[in-house]
């Protein structure tokens, strides 16, 4: 009873705020502006809102000869202007104490069938008996309830407590994670794409004590994530697109992590995301339009799209992982390279322009995102190698993930802002990889140094799990990890 109501609570709060957030359209805008502003993360987490202003007559100041005098009130359009837009907002006010009710009574159900033994299914925040069968809101165009495994359904997430949980799966995540596990500590590691780190793109690794230097890196990484793995370390491919950290539970300080599955608790956090972010300048739109049609991230935002047409830019492997999701919701996905794929990656390509929804862009320059305030994103604009002018494929998302390999940028999106990060957006943190918030810690490249190496990575990973271990026991000295029966 008492994990129900905690449950439930969460997710009446998340809603709230959600149904609060929502913007006023002036006409008839698109359904996913207010929804995808309301998602991601790994996006900018936009919230807009509209606070209702009360009308003051202006003192016109310009030359009383351009004046136009208004004999009666009802006929100023500026006024007219003003009480049709309040009717909007009270309109809209309504409406979301409706679905506000709406939500409290489905907990307040919730929360009774708990009582009487029924069943509670999560696809649409109703309750339902044993046996009853319910429309899957997310699921792909005609294939409704075919596919569970997908993990789009409407209702609670996973809800997950753990002593470690790290955010990226590199050789410092996992060598972390390798440590805290054989420690005895329940470790999660949340990977949100093993084939696209600095280590995973390695043609060979050469300098890595003990390794032979035929040895690639994505095969050197395998070796790690299974070591920790065989451990006890539970690893999930999770987008993490927000954390709260430092939160007080019982009194004991709990740092949560959110992800579009599942919602971690955690007694540790470690940040190892490494440092392949963008530093090129955005597409022109790109930040304009951010939250309103431009995403980073399909898992978070791709159910948004069901039934439109929506563009994806890139052609590493991110990229494509990402377009064959998106290819179960939007009507047409139009994917953009600028260049040919490559051998190795033939057989990918194959699988996601056999989906049939996809129209494939080669050799085709991404020039920017088009859009306005009101509808948001409308179109992308292309220039492909063969024509002379530039076209516009109209659109109403684009997911972008430029670079065939990434940047040399620390990816900290996902990061609070109570973290203190240096000028050129390391992570700052001590001797024991600790950051300014109390049990939180941030290894590898994320920091940011000169010494950006597998091997010091891994250090990293060691030196974070040790100063992890100390903490939770509440020793003052390290334990050293040498034996264990």
């Amino acid at each position: 009873m008492e994990v129900v109501m905690r449950i439930s609570l969460f997710w009446l709060v998340l809603s709230l705020v959600a149904v609060s957030s929502f913007t006023i359209p002036y006409s008839s805008s698109s359904p996913h502006q207010t929804a995808s502003t309301c998602s991601s993360t790994t996006s900018s987490r936009l919230f807009l809102s509209w606070e209702k202003q009360p009308w003051e007559k202006q003192q016109w100041q310009e030359d009383p000869s351009q004046q136009q005098s208004w004999q009666d009130e009802e006929e100023n359009p500026y006024i007219q202007s003003i009480r049709h837009f309040e009717a909007q907002v009270e309109q809209a006010e309504q409406e979301k104490q409706a679905v506000i009710q709406d939500i409290a009574n489905s907990l307040q159900s919730i929360l009774q069938q708990e009582g009487s033994g029924g069943e509670y299914k999560n696809n649409d925040n109703e309750l339902s008996q044993p046996g009853e069968e319910q429309d899957n809101m997310f699921a792909a165009p005609e294939q409704q309830d075919d596919d569970d495994d997908d993990g789009l359904m409407m209702g609670m997430p996973e809800m997950v407590e753990c002593d470690v949980a790290i955010v990226g799966g590199g050789p410092a995540g996992c060598t972390c994670a390798l440590y805290t596990a054989r420690a005895r500590h329940k470790t999660v590691i949340l990977d949100k794409n093993p084939g696209l780190g600095a280590l995973a793109i390695t043609s060979h690794i050469a300098n890595y004590p003990g390794v032979d230097k035929s040895m690639k890196g994505d095969e050197l990484l395998e070796r790690i994530r299974s070591q920790a793995i065989d451990y006890g370390a539970d690893y999930r491919r999770a987008q993490v697109f927000m954390i709260d950290t430092a939160m007080e539970e019982n009194g004991e300080t709990r740092h949560t992590v959110y992800t579009p599955d599942a919602v971690f608790k955690t007694r540790a956090l470690v940040f190892a995301t490494g440092a392949m972010g963008r530093v090129a300048k955005p597409f022109p739109g790109e930040d304009e339009f951010l939250g309103q049609g431009v995403s980073y991230c399909a898992t978070c935002d791709g159910a948004f799209y069901r039934g439109e047409d929506v563009a994806v830019k890139g052609m590493n492997m991110e990229a494509m992982e990402e377009a064959q999701f998106l290819t179960k919701f939007a009507n047409t996905v139009h994917w953009v390279t600028p260049s040919r794929p490559r051998p190795d990656q033939s057989e990918h390509v194959r699988e996601l322009l056999a989906s049939g929804n996809v129209i494939k862009w080669p050799t085709t320059r991404f020039l920017g995102v088009e859009g306005d305030a009101v509808k948001g994103v409308t179109g992308i604009k292309v220039k492909q190698k063969q024509s002379d002018e530039p076209e516009v494929i109209p659109v109403t998302g684009v997911f972008i993930y430029a670079g065939g390999g990434g940047g040399s940028k620390p990816i900290t999106d996902y990061v609070s802002s109570n973290i203190d990060f240096k000028e050129d957006g390391g992570v700052i943190v001590n001797e024991e990889m600790e950051t300014n918030v109390k049990g939180v810690y941030a290894i590898g490249d994320i920091r940011n140094t000169n010494h950006k190496q597998v091997v010091v990575a891994a250090a990293d990973g060691c030196i974070a799990a040790m100063s992890i271990d100390k903490y939770l026991a509440g020793r003052e000295n390290v334990k050293v990890d040498w034996i264990h029966k």
